[in-house]
């Protein structure tokens, strides 16, 4: 019968949409993976985070990038500032790279005094490229105590794992004065 081939396949592609997580939480943030069977994630996978500590020659480096990245990418902006999380899903004490793109969410204390507009998400691949992730949504948690022009949550796309920053920005002013005063 024609029916049951219909069935099987819709029984298939129900089964291929099926949302999995993988979550971490640290300190003060936590990281959420979202991905279907298309990402090939084994089940026993697990997702480990670190964030980069403040005042360390890691972190100054991750910065020193992230200052480069955003005025490139945007006229005369600053890095006022960053936290920076190394992402890595491992399976078997291995790393592994999702076969397609998952959606991470990462939710974390707030970048005080930055809106949204202000805030960037930039990935520093392995290979030493940092892109800006243009595509991130920042926002505000429901629950977030936070003051109301703080960003505590990015959600975005990704393809595959290494150091992601969130950056808070701020346009440079430059004034010039003329003879006259």
């Amino acid at each position: 019968p024609a029916g049951t081939d219909a069935d099987e396949t819709e029984e298939k592609t129900e089964q291929a949409a099926e949302q999995k997580t993988l979550t971490y939480e640290g300190a003060d943030y936590t990281v959420i993976i979202n991905y279907t069977d298309d990402a090939e994630i084994p089940d026993n996978a697990t997702l480990e985070v670190s964030e980069i500590g403040k005042d360390t020659p890691e972190y100054n480096n991750y910065l020193d990038q992230a200052k480069a990245a955003v005025k490139e990418d945007k006229e005369e902006k600053t890095v006022n500032e960053a936290r920076f999380f190394d992402i890595t899903i491992l399976a078997d004490g291995e790393k592994i790279e999702p076969a397609a793109p998952v959606n991470v969410q990462i939710n974390f204390a707030g970048i005080e005094q930055t809106k949204a507009e202000d805030t960037q998400l930039l990935h520093y691949k392995d290979d030493k490229n940092v892109e800006v992730m243009d595509q991130a949504e920042f926002g505000k948690s429901e629950d977030s105590a936070n003051d109301a022009n703080s960003v505590d949550t990015v959600q975005f796309e990704a393809e595959g794992f290494s150091v992601y920053g969130i950056v808070g920005t701020e346009t440079i002013t430059v004034e010039y004065l003329t003879d006259e005063g």
